[in-house]
């Protein structure tokens, strides 16, 4: 069942019955993440997903066939609120996955300027 349910994550998404902070676009994976059975697996926002995210006091838990499997949403970073000069720290530096830090160094496509 978890194997499955990983899957229709990636492939998918989730509908989150709450706000969630995602990436919409850009370098790396978009959507958001979260910690299923000690792993993180990466999702889209998809509000007709079979797959449902909700909170229950203070609990996340993802629904799927009449099921509650309980996963963490890591909080959002502190150095998002950080900024190094006119620059807010989330666009110099995001993180991708619990233990993973990713940083663009150069934000335009070289084949697309070749035509």
């Amino acid at each position: 069942m978890i194997s499955k349910l990983k899957n229709l994550l990636l492939t998918e998404g989730v509908f989150p019955e709450m706000n969630l902070e995602s990436r919409k676009g850009g370098a790396g994976p978009i959507g958001s993440y979260l910690i299923l059975e000690n792993s993180v697996v990466n999702f889209r926002i998809n509000r007709e997903s079979r797959v449902r995210l909700m909170k229950d006091e203070g609990e996340y838990s993802l629904i799927f066939q009449d099921t509650r499997i309980p996963v963490r949403i890591p909080e959002r970073p502190k150095f998002y609120d950080e900024r190094l000069g006119e620059l807010p720290m989330w666009m110099i530096a995001r993180r991708h996955g619990r233990d993973v830090l990713a940083s663009t160094v150069l934000q335009r496509c070289h084949m697309k300027e070749l035509g």
